[in-house]
Formats: C-alpha cells, structure tokens, sequence
C-alpha cells in the first residue's frame, strides 16, 4: 500500500492537481476520517485552528450542492449527513481564556450550530493558570512578591473570560 501511495500523491502531477482545485484537499481529508468512522466505534479528530477547521467541515456541502450526479456527490452527501448526526458527530470547542480565542469560540459555536446544523458538546478552556491566593505565596504582612502579583492579575483576566465564555455558551458543559 505504501507503494502504491507513494505512486499516486508521490507524483508531482497528482500533487499539482490536488493543490490547484479548490478544497479537494480538505474533501480528501474529511472522506478519510469519514472512512475511518466505518471502521471504529470512536474517532476523535484534532482538528485544525478555527478557519481551516471550518473550510474543512464545509467543503462536503459547498461540494454536494456544486456536484449534480455521481459518486463525488454521494460521497460529500454521506460525509455531510455523518457531520450533522448529534448522535454520530459531536464537536468540543478547544480555547484559551483570552480575548481573541474567547470571541472566536463564540462564533464558532454560533457557526457550527447555525449554518453547519452540527453538535457542540462543550467547551475546553486550555492553560487556565492555578489561583496562588492562599497557597504560601504571601511574604511579610502579606505582600505578593512581584512574579505572583503579575501571575494572579493574569489569573483575574482568565477568570474574567471564562464568565464571559459561560454567559455566550451557556447551556454547554466546560471543562
């Protein structure tokens, strides 16, 4: 099978084709996991940052309403259909407690429900730091030395986020 792998997306013909039509890299990639779901009773899929991630969790419709007849159509209308089964496909939205990634998921959440029609399990916030108050990081009368008073006012704007997080998503579970 590597041989065989190597002769077709080794070739740099092949290559240059599937680099010059639009998202038929991406269509190859979600056929693949769309495969491997057949396969396996669980797939979990790490996907890319937001904008590639949703490029590729579109391309399966913008292919089907594009493609009239045949086997691409049927193809991107079963991976399609896979996508919007809550009971098959589930997406956890992944992001850190800051400005730009909070506002991100937000919009992700509204975009995979709205105009992908896909389920949003919940919400992962990464790299939230420990809240030291309490923990011995208190020297002479109480005085936070200088590391800890940077750490713990980061760890006021994190818990700030992830309020804002819990008000837009509310209805989700977070971890």
């Amino acid at each position: 099978i590597r041989s065989l792998y190597r002769a077709v997306f080794g070739n740099r013909l092949v290559s240059s084709f599937i680099d010059a039509v639009p998202g038929l890299a991406e269509l190859m990639c979600i056929g693949k996991i769309y495969v491997l779901t057949r396969d396996y009773d669980l797939t979990i899929v790490d996907a890319p940052a937001t904008g590639h991630g949703l490029s590729l969790l579109q391309i399966p419709s913008v292919v089907a309403s594009a493609v009239r007849v045949g086997p691409l159509r049927v193809h991107s209308e079963g991976i399609e259909k896979m996508l919007k089964d809550s009971g098959h496909t589930e997406v956890l939205i992944t992001t850190l407690a800051e400005e730009m990634p909070v506002a991100e998921a937000v919009e992700l959440s509204a975009l995979l429900q709205k105009k992908l029609g896909m389920s949003v399990a919940g919400v992962i916030v990464n790299q939230v730091l420990p809240d030291l108050e309490g923990r011995g990081t208190r020297r002479h009368r109480g005085t936070l030395p200088e590391w800890a008073r940077v750490h713990q006012s980061r760890v006021r704007l994190q818990k700030d986020f992830i309020i804002q997080l819990e008000k837009e998503l509310a209805g989700h579970p977070f971890w």
